[in-house]
């Protein structure tokens, strides 16, 4: 990208190359998922050569700093914080077309945008862009609920391997399963909360 721009629900996905490489000033990411995305063979979702780029509530592979973003893992699916796409091109690149992109119930990507900024009115498919409230990352809607995480009245998210109760964070009986789900909804909230874990293996959560 060079130049300013506005990338706005968008999937930036198994791309040969970087996915996303900046090369410009002011650029803005919202709501967008940039994932699979290779070079030689390397992962290489996003590369910073020059200038500013503010991204946020986003789902990156590996990571990217800013409020409301999500870490994706590499897999489509398993335990952690996964696209769950329904049906990924199976390499990057050109040479694999087709592919759905739509996601099943349980993805990350689910409800996890923010709602507060200019928004297309429908997604690809011409479906509603906010349902329930609510806005997916990436360029399709979905109708699928999901477990709203809300700190106790001390201002802490409790997480529990495996979780327990409602799974809503507020309690030791209503923990949290992952880790990384209770660090995204903290990184939204004001003022931050305190995030309580139990014993237990987080790993690649």
């Amino acid at each position: 990208v060079v130049g300013s721009v506005t990338v706005t629900n968008c999937n930036i996905v198994n791309n040969s190359g970087y996915g996303f490489y900046n090369n410009g000033s002011g650029n803005v990411v919202y709501n967008t998922v940039i994932w699979g995305n290779k070079n030689n063979n390397a992962s290489s979702n996003f590369y910073n050569n020059s200038g500013s780029i503010s991204i946020t509530y986003s789902a990156v592979e590996g990571g990217a700093a800013g409020v409301g973003n999500i870490q994706l893992a590499s897999q489509n699916s398993g335990d952690g914080l996964h696209p769950m796409f329904v049906n990924p091109t199976q390499g990057v690149g050109t040479s694999y077309s087709g592919g759905d992109w739509h996601v099943m119930e349980g993805s990350a990507l689910v409800n996890a945008g923010a709602s507060d900024i200019a928004l297309p009115e429908n997604d690809l498919d011409g479906n509603e862009r906010i349902q329930n409230g609510k806005v997916d990352i990436g360029v399709y809607e979905s109708d699928f609920t999901t477990i709203e995480i809300v700190a106790d009245a001390h201002g802490i998210i409790y997480v529990k391997q495996g979780g327990a109760g409602t799974m809503n964070g507020s309690s030791w009986d209503n923990a949290v399963e992952s880790l990384s789900k209770a660090l995204t909804a903290a990184s939204t909230m004001n003022p931050k909360p305190v995030i309580w874990v139990a014993q237990g293996t987080y790993a690649g959560d």
